[in-house]
């Protein structure tokens, strides 16, 4: 404090463009430079707008729209709008300054210029932005103002670009204070709205109503995963003319086969939604069942793998069945040695190659082993679905 009891202002520094303007006009009016290193964080960023509005290449416009009489008559050289500039920043608040440049002040606009704090905005054309932002009627524009208000404390630069490129229905402070980077804001629109357009109820309301209730310590990828639980389009479709045949086609559809098969399909959901893996349920009867997985390739989908409850693999003669009524429907099976699996896995074993059977290959007995009639009626079933000579053999696709 100094003896007066004003607060004393320390010195700022600043550089770039910025500093380079308010040499120039230290030359033309002296003591401008010192003026704005000691000014408070609004009269420094109201120097700052000005600044940006030089650096924009119109220096006469902004002399003629800052020269009042008053002020052009104060100086001594009214010529020079450098001249005209620096003595209307010496002697006009900062409202008036900001109304000379842009013919209006937009409600809480100066108080959010104090709150950037000292330093100026990295990109001048920001400050126009932002009064355009402020100025705007447009329902998205007041909704970024209102969460720029919102913000607590300093309002970065960063926070700034998040808020202006974040698609407005993700708009609320909690959330933004989650993006911490443009890129990352960016990459939420794309993502997020990939998940929406596969999500029906994903409307406006629905996303807004859940980011307003997003929780304190959630980070944002779960909140994507857990719309992506709620996806029911399909990024690629599969229609299977098999009744005993189910595409677990949407996430309700995965989290309750999961649940009935104790196995981890709710946690394939976002494999699922981006299309790299396709799970279809193969009923059997008597409440049993085979869980197929697809794999998608650029023509069809591929037989990755059968499971069982609690992700079991079937027996050989399930397994066959099931190819069978699988390969009716157009999917690819991998294809096997042409004197059989026997040996297979021993020799793939001794050649170090690890995790063999991860792939459709091999047939493994299940530790739960299904009853004779169930096998039987799967296999009778069979014998109506396959009487063709075609399917006589084991496919190899």
């Amino acid at each position: 404090m100094n003896q007066t009891g004003a607060r004393k202002l320390v010195p700022c520094p600043f550089g770039g463009t910025y500093l380079k303007i308010a040499v120039e006009i230290d030359k033309l009016c002296p003591g401008h430079l010192g003026v704005a290193l000691h000014g408070s964080n609004l009269s420094r960023q109201v120097r700052f707008l000005t600044y940006a509005e030089i650096a924009a290449g119109d220096a006469a416009a902004l002399a003629t729209r800052l020269g009042v009489a008053e002020v052009s008559s104060a100086i001594g050289n009214a010529d020079d709008d450098q001249a005209t500039v620096g003595r209307a920043l010496t002697v006009l608040k900062p409202r008036e300054i900001v109304e000379a440049i842009f013919k209006v002040v937009p409600d809480a606009f100066l108080g959010i210029l104090k709150r950037l704090g000292p330093d100026p905005l990295p990109d001048p054309a920001l400050y126009r932005e932002l009064h355009r932002l402020f100025a705007s009627r447009i329902p998205a524009d007041r909704a970024r103002v209102r969460v720029l208000r919102q913000l607590p404390g300093t309002i970065t630069p960063t926070q700034i670009a998040i808020v202006l490129a974040l698609d407005p229905v993700l708009l609320h402070p909690r959330f933004v204070s989650k993006v911490e980077s443009l890129k990352e804001a960016r990459e939420l629109n794309a993502g997020f709205g990939y998940v929406r357009a596969h999500c029906s109820v994903a409307t406006d309301d629905a996303i807004r109503q859940s980011v307003s209730s997003f929780p304190e310590k959630m980070i944002v990828e779960a909140f994507v995963r857990r719309w992506a639980r709620r996806f029911d389009r399909l990024p690629f479709p599969l229609e299977l003319a098999d009744a005993s045949l189910v595409v677990l086609k949407t996430g309700a559809a995965l989290v309750d086969a999961g649940r009935r098969y104790d196995n981890c399909l709710p946690t394939k959901v976002p494999e699922v939604l981006v299309g790299r893996y396709l799970y279809v349920e193969v009923r059997i009867g008597a409440g049993r069942g085979v869980i197929a997985e697809l794999r998608r390739t650029s023509r069809c989908w591929v037989l990755q793998m059968l499971y069982q409850r609690g992700n079991g693999h079937v027996s050989q003669d399930i397994a066959s069945v099931v190819r069978r009524k699988l390969v009716a429907q157009g999917i690819a099976i991998y294809d096997r040695p042409a004197n059989g699996v026997s040996g297979l896995d021993a020799a793939a074993k001794l050649l170090d190659i690890y995790n063999w059977c991860t792939d459709d290959v091999s047939e493994v007995d299940t530790s739960e082993s299904y009853s004779t009639s169930e096998v039987g009626a799967v296999l009778d079933d069979s014998v109506h679905t396959f009487a063709s000579p075609t399917f006589a053999a084991e496919p190899a696709a």
